[in-house]
Order: structure tokens, then sequence, then C-alpha cells
């Protein structure tokens, strides 16, 4: 079933929403480590998540493969220190935004985002469903 423009619109305001997070986050002024090394990881999958929904007509299952799958490759791309390789500057938007290391510990985080992001999809769709539903009655 195609999505309505109404729902692609509050994935794209979802994920501005956790962009902004993630912003604050990498500008250290939000959260501690903890928050930087690993809620930003899993918020990172659900931004990607909320802007392949509202993009793309994915079921959230794709939705939620391909946001972890970004995840992974990005992760990958860290190992091979892709930042340095093309000579981004530290502390720079582009080299904060790859990364420059990759851990076991991100690949964990993101496919916590992954089931986050697609657990709380597919309950708030079949909550709207059910309140449809009872509105017609």
């Amino acid at each position: 079933m195609p999505m309505s423009p109404r729902a692609r619109m509050l994935y794209l305001l979802l994920a501005l929403a956790v962009l902004l997070i993630e912003v604050a986050i990498g500008a250290g002024r939000l959260g501690g480590p903890w928050v930087r090394g690993s809620l930003g990881d899993v918020l990172a999958v659900i931004l990607v998540y909320c802007g392949l929904r509202g993009v793309l007509a994915l079921s959230p299952r794709w939705a939620a493969v391909l946001a972890v799958a970004t995840g992974c490759v990005i992760e990958g791309l860290q190992a091979i220190h892709l930042a340095d390789r093309l000579g981004l500057r530290p502390g720079s938007a582009a080299s904060i935004a790859l990364g420059n290391t990759a851990t076991l510990h991100d690949l964990a985080m993101y496919l916590v985002g992954g089931g986050v992001a697609y657990i709380g999809d597919v309950l708030s769709c079949r909550v709207a469903a059910a309140s449809g539903r009872q509105s017609q009655q």
C-alpha cells in the first residue's frame, strides 16, 4: 500500500529532528562519551531509516535493512581510514560525518538502531491502523 504524502512528510520531519540531535551530539552540546559513542550510532541508523521511509517507497523491513547496511558500509570505510586517504581535515564536517574509528561496538549499535526504528515504525503503524478502524465504527 503506497504511503501518503503526509506520512512521508512525518518521516522527513523525524529525520530532521534526529539530524538536529546528532549535530548537537557531534558538537559536544548534548550528552557525554556514552551518548556520542553509543546513542549517536543508534540515532544515525534511525536518521537513515526515517530518511529512506520519507523519500522511497520501502517497507519497514527493507528500510531497516538498508539503514543498517549503510551504517556497516560507513564503518567499513572507517576501517580503511577513508577520511585520512581523502585528506579530510580532522574536525571538519565531512570528517566527523565519516568518522575515524571502526569497532564491533559500533556495528552492534547500528543493529540496535535498525531494530528500534523497525519495531517503533511497525508498532506505530499498528496503533494508527487500530485507531483508524475505531474512528470508522
